[in-house]
């Protein structure tokens, strides 16, 4: 979703797909970086180096924390239409369909000129 955009990509977690990501990545030359997991003292440091928080969900959880936690941080927040997410962002953030990659591209470019260039 962030192929073409001029932006910095920081991931955080060690799941099954870090690998993947990893690969994919290199293959899009994204100027992204996968963080091991963090204690959760160092999470409002992240919160605070962030322009933009992302929470793309596949399934409808439901409660998504890091969006509170973006809004908390005043953060701008995009997350996908999903479960509850929908409810907790509707009316703080932006939403965008699950897994609809060229949506979200759409959202972050939009972003990007608008606060960025």
């Amino acid at each position: 979703a962030t192929k073409g955009l001029n932006c910095k990509i920081n991931l955080y977690g060690d799941g099954p797909l870090k690998q993947e990501l990893q690969k994919i990545i290199k293959e899009n030359n994204l100027d992204a970086t996968i963080h091991n997991n963090v204690s959760y003292n160092k999470i409002p440091d992240i919160y605070a180096d962030a322009d933009i928080v992302i929470f793309p969900s596949l399934w409808p959880e439901p409660f998504g924390r890091i969006p509170v936690e973006a809004m908390a941080a005043k953060k701008t927040i995009i997350a996908s239409d999903v479960g509850a997410i929908s409810e907790t962002v509707k009316n703080n953030g932006i939403l965008f369909k699950p897994g609809n990659i060229k949506e979200l591209n759409q959202i972050l470019n939009k972003l990007i000129k608008q606060f960025f260039q």
